[in-house]
């Protein structure tokens, strides 16, 4: 059976069905919610008592590429728990995450994860949009505009080298940072692209 990817991507009208992040039709990936274990056979299934899913409308979801890989095999409850251990594992492994920390540029929630499906039609995790590489703002701006919801951060360090984050607003203000990719800064001190 040919799988109808227009249908699946209408199933979240354009939205990433873990995350809520915009995601165009080219972009979309469908995810197996229950995977179909491709490389698995019925036998080796059947010893970690795992069912194979279906290419079925019920158990397809539209995603972009980071959910569906992060996602793999688990079930929605083992991603959900995969999800809420980020913050454990940025504490534990990232001394970047753990300055910003210090420094009371973001704080830490102990919100459970809904995934954006979960939520209904017109609901989302948070706002997500395109970067202006031309809007710089500090951290106090930031932090005193409590309508923002992500921002780009980047961390220059006196070794010369340069970390970014995202902060996100889940609940005003409390904020997350998550790891994020971007080219060195040529100032000294944080500055922020408003994503």
């Amino acid at each position: 059976m040919k799988i109808n990817r227009l249908e699946v991507y209408n199933k979240c009208n354009g939205h990433c069905a873990y995350c809520g992040k915009d995601i165009t039709l080219k972009q979309m990936q469908v995810d197996h919610k229950e995977p179909i274990f491709r490389n698995y056979t019925d036998d080796e299934l059947k010893r970690y008592n795992r069912d194979r899913g279906t290419n079925d409308m019920d158990n397809l979801l539209p995603s972009c590429a980071r959910c569906n890989r992060w996602k793999s095999t688990y079930t929605i409850e083992q991603f959900r728990k995969e999800i809420s251990l980020q913050i454990e594992r940025l504490n534990n492994y990232n001394n970047n995450y753990r300055m910003a920390k210090d420094y009371n540029l973001l704080q830490e929630t102990n919100n459970p994860v809904v995934f954006y499906y979960e939520k209904g039609p017109g609901k989302s995790n948070a706002s997500h949009t395109k970067t202006d590489n031309n809007k710089h703002t500090s951290i106090r701006e930031i932090l005193k505009n409590k309508s923002t919801r992500s921002y780009l951060c980047s961390v220059s360090l006196h070794s010369g080298f340069t970390h970014s984050f995202i902060l996100y607003y889940f609940i005003s203000p409390p904020v997350c940072g998550v790891p994020a990719k971007r080219e060195d800064n040529k100032r000294s001190g944080i500055s922020c692209v408003n994503l």
